[in-house]
C-alpha cells in the first residue's frame, strides 16, 4: 500500500529497534489491508535499497483527521518473542556455536534462521543457556556475551523454498569507507552527550568456584588479587571501581597472574576509565549513504569537533528515499584528550558479512543442559 501512503519512515538501531511508521489516508484504496499482524514491505535504508524488508504490524491508531498511522516492526525481531529456546550449552567457543544452539534447540520458529558468524580472531567463551526463554531473549544474551550485534533480514536457503526471516549476528555491523559529514555542507543539528553513568578508575576482579578439598569433597573458594584491585590507565583524582566476576573466564581457580591478566584484557577491551561521547546529528545534503553501523568522519571547527565513530541509530524516509537523521556515537575519549579540548578519533572497522553456512553441522556440537 506504499503507493497511496502519506508518509513512512524506518528506524534501525544498533542491537536496539527495526521498526516502520506509516501514515495512510483511511479510505485510500488498500487501506483495509493494513490489519493487525499484516506484512508492510519497505526499503529499510540506503544501502538495501534492492533488499524491501517486512515488518509486522503491531499498532494502528485511527486519527480524526482521515488518517490511519500504522506501527510495524521487523518480525525477526517480533516473531522471535514468540519461539521459546530450549537450554543447551555449546562444546566449543564463540559467536557460531552459540547461534547454532539457539536454532537447533528453537521450538516454533519454523520460519526464522538464527545464525552467527565470528570474527578473524575469535572468541574463547563458551556460551550457556541456563533456562528456557524466548529467541529473542537468548540473542540478547549472546549479544551480551560476546559484545555482538545483529543483523535482522529475509535469507533465501534454495530457490524452491520461500524466504526465511532471518536473524545474523556477528562481532560488527558496518564499513568505514572514509566518509565525512562536514559543517554547513551535511551537519544541521548537533548535540553532543557525555555519559559518565557507567565510568569506572578500575576492576576488583575475583572468581568464584569449587576446588577440590579433601576425600573429594568440594569447597567453595572465592579468589582475587593481593593488591585486590586493577587500575585503569590515567589520572582521575578519584575512586569507582568496578566489581568485576570473571569466574566464566576460567575453569578453574585461575592463578594470580592469570586473574591480573584477564582483568587487564577486560579493562583495555571495554574501556574502563575513558567516558562515552555520543554525538546527534540531522543532514539534509545527503552526499554518501551512510548504512547502520558505517564510520564517519565528523568535523565541526568552530566548536572543536573532529571525531571518528559509528552510525548507531538511522532514520529512512521510505517513500522520499533518503535519510533524515542519524545518531553517531559512542565516541570514546581519553583523560588527556578531554583535559585538551579534544575529541580522540576512534574509527570501528567493520567485519565482512558472510554467508549463512549449515547451521545444523555447528549444531551437532551442542550438549543440551540435562542430556547428552
Amino acid at each position: 500500500p506504499l503507493n497511496f501512503a502519506l508518509s513512512c519512515q524506518v528506524k534501525e538501531e544498533i542491537n536496539g529497534v527495526f521498526d516502520l511508521t506509516m501514515k495512510y489516508p483511511a479510505t485510500a484504496k488498500r487501506a483495509d489491508q493494513i490489519q493487525y499482524r499484516s506484512l508492510i514491505m519497505a526499503t529499510p535504508s540506503p544501502d538495501r535499497l534492492d533488499d524491501p524488508q517486512p515488518f509486522r504490524v503491531y499498532r494502528i491508531n485511527k486519527n480524526i483527521d482521515g488518517t490511519l498511522t500504522a506501527y510495524a516492526r521487523h518480525p525477526a525481531i517480533y516473531d522471535a518473542a514468540g519461539v521459546v529456546i530450549r537450554p543447551f550449552k555449546t562444546e566449543y567457543p564463540g559467536i557460531f556455536y552459540a547461534m547454532g544452539g539457539i536454532e537447533y534447540f528453537k521450538l516454533g520458529g519454523e520460519n526464522m534462521a538464527f545464525y552467527g558468524y565470528d570474527s578473524m580472531d575469535g572468541s574463547d567463551i563458551k556460551f550457556t543457556l541456563k533456562s528456557p526463554c524466548s529467541a529473542r531473549a537468548a540473542i540478547k544474551q549472546v549479544i551480551d556475551t560476546f559484545g555482538c550485534e545483529a543483523e535482522y533480514g529475509l535469507l533465501r536457503v534454495s530457490d524452491d523454498e520461500p524466504r526465511l526471516i532471518a536473524t545474523r549476528v556477528g562481532p560488527r555491523r558496518g564499513f568505514d569507507n572514509g566518509a565525512t559529514i562536514r559543517y554547513g555542507v551535511d551537519l544541521v543539528d548537533y548535540q553532543q552527550d557525555e555519559d559518565n553513568l557507567e565510568f569506572y578508575t578500575g576492576v576488583y576482579p575475583f572468581w568464584a568456584g569449587y576446588v577440590d578439598g579433601w576425600f573429594w569433597s568440594k569447597n567453595y573458594t572465592v579468589a582475587s588479587l593481593g593488591e585486590e584491585t586493577v587500575s585503569a590507565p590515567g589520572q582521575f583524582g578519584f575512586s569507582r571501581i568496578l566489581t568485576l566476576d570473571l569466574s566464566d573466564k576460567f575453569d578453574t581457580k585461575p592463578t594470580a597472574d592469570q586473574l591480573r591478566e584477564a582483568a587487564q584484557n577486560h579493562i583495555a577491551e571495554n574501556g574502563i576509565g575513558v567516558p562515552d561521547f555520543g554525538l546527534a546529528i540531522k543532514r539534509y545534503a545527503i552526499r554518501e549513504n551512510l548504512a547502520l553501523g558505517d564510520t564517519a568522519r565528523v568535523y565541526y571547527p568552530q566548536i572543536g569537533v573532529a571525531a571518528s565513530a559509528r552510525v548507531m541509530s538511522l532514520t529512512w524516509d521510505v517513500l522520499a528515499e533518503k535519510t533524515t537523521d542519524l545518531e553517531i556515537g559512542s565516541i570514546r575519549a581519553s583523560i588527556a584528550s578531554i583535559v585538551a579540548g579534544n575529541i580522540g578519533s576512534i574509527a570501528n572497522l567493520g567485519a565482512t558479512l558472510y554467508h549463512r553456512t549449515n547451521i545444523d553441522s555447528g549444531a551437532k556440537t551442542m550438549t543440551e543442559e540435562g542430556g547428552t
